[in-house]
């Protein structure tokens, strides 16, 4: 690819001088927190398993027009159906939309909002009782509801996450769609049973009150399990703005709230390249900021610039054990870097899968789970390629709000 240099500008600041807002939080997303009594206790676990995986486009700056509109047309359903005590709150979050000419993984500051629960089921009953499908369509596929951490939020993928979340589940589908052609008996009944949930939200009910939700990246399920397992058996999350300790805490969450019935969460763990694009746009911001006339910066491409830092990837797997009196916890058991700090690829096992990892534990342990088939393979070429791919595109996006900021900035200090 071919490199161009910028123009000599001031060194930008580095990620430690970034506004802490721009990379503390695990979705660059709406975030509106919730009020709920501490009382409630969590009960019995379910999911509804979309037939389909949900296809996304790959370009980011129309997925943000949609989900921008779509977002102020939900919020608006509810204050139309809300009661008097709820409607200030909500009404405060349309201001706070509409305030933002863009709703994107754009590396800024997350919209918080308190909204009881309460409010929150106004807003699922708003959305279930309206006619448009298009808008239940992306309600349901899209949000995070946590009442633990009193957190509602709303999931806009980047083009980071399209293109791994989107690569992963292709190449788990073909493997799996290959041992249907199996001549072992027992491997195409098995690989026949597996199936893609596509990011089909994943509930852990209350006793009383509206469920969590939660919408994984990718997920897949077991379609013939006697017992009717609730959940998906194998989640992929890809941690892009969040933090290995978010990631970490979001795998531990699925498998012991399932109580287990989650038997495997991949985590695809990109936190250090997301770190690096803030530099890179720190430093870009300096750039245009420095440039006195427009041919200064004309020829320049930032997707191409060879100052662009990036970092490394890696991969990480949770299982759940199983201890006394039921008790179910969720360990780390691989943790392989297949991207360094430079962007060349780490050639490593990365996932270490087998079949009987995606069908339910009860069939596993019964003499339908007694067979051999080959494990499923991820690359870290595929991923490196993937991952290069999608900066491009979040480049492209990020170079034109920086300069847009910047032309603002200066326009004002005139």
């Amino acid at each position: 690819m071919h490199s161009q240099t910028p123009p000599p500008t001031p060194k930008g600041p580095s990620i430690d001088e970034i506004p802490e807002e721009q990379h503390r939080f695990s979705q660059d997303s709406i975030q509106i927190e919730a009020e709920e009594p501490a009382s409630e206790r969590s009960s019995a676990s379910s999911i509804r398993v979309a037939a389909a995986s949900q296809e996304t486009s790959h370009r980011s700056l129309s997925i943000t027009q949609r989900l921008l509109a779509l977002s102020i047309q939900f919020t608006n359903l509810a204050i139309q159906r809300s009661s008097p005590a709820s409607g200030g709150p909500v009404k405060d979050t349309i201001n706070l939309i509409k305030s933002v000419p863009s709703i994107g993984r754009t590396g800024g500051t997350n919209l918080r909002k308190k909204l009881t629960a309460s409010q929150y089921g106004e807003l699922r009953k708003a959305i279930q009782s309206s006619e448009d499908a298009q808008l239940q369509a992306f309600f349901w596929d899209g949000f995070d509801y946590t009442r633990s951490k009193k957190l509602f939020e709303i999931r806009i993928p980047t083009a980071v996450h399209q293109f791994l979340g989107s690569g992963i589940a292709a190449g788990i589908g073909l493997w799996y769609t290959r041992l249907r052609a199996s001549g072992d008996e027992e491997v195409a009944r098995a690989a026949s049973s597996v199936m893609s949930a596509g990011s089909a939200d994943v509930e852990f009910p209350f006793a009383t009150g509206e469920s969590d939700s939660k919408s994984p990246d990718k997920s897949f399920t077991h379609t013939n399990c006697k017992r009717q397992c609730n959940f998906p058996n194998v989640i992929v999350e890809i941690g892009f703005s969040q933090s290995r300790n978010d990631l970490t805490n979001t795998a531990k969450s699925y498998i012991c709230r399932s109580k287990g019935e989650v038997r495997v969460v991949i985590g695809v763990a990109l936190d250090k390249i997301y770190q690096a694009e803030k530099r890179n746009e720190a430093r870009l911001k300096s750039m245009y900021m420095g440039a006195r006339e427009p041919d200064e910066i004309k020829s320049y491409c930032y997707e191409e610039d060879e100052h662009n830092e990036t970092g490394e990837g890696a991969i990480l797997i949770w299982r759940p054990e199983f201890g006394l009196r039921g008790k179910v916890t969720a360990t780390c058991v691989r943790n392989e870097i297949f991207r360094d700090n430079n962007g060349n690829r780490v050639d490593s096992t990365l996932l270490g899968l087998s079949l009987q990892d995606f069908i339910c534990k009860n069939t596993k342990d019964s003499s339908a789970g007694n067979f051999v088939a080959p494990p499923p393979e991820l690359l870290a070429g595929d991923l490196c390629r993937w991952i290069d791919d999608a900066l491009v595109l979040y480049r492209e996006k990020m170079n034109k709000k920086v300069k847009e900021e910047a032309e603002n900035e200066k326009k004002k200090q005139q």
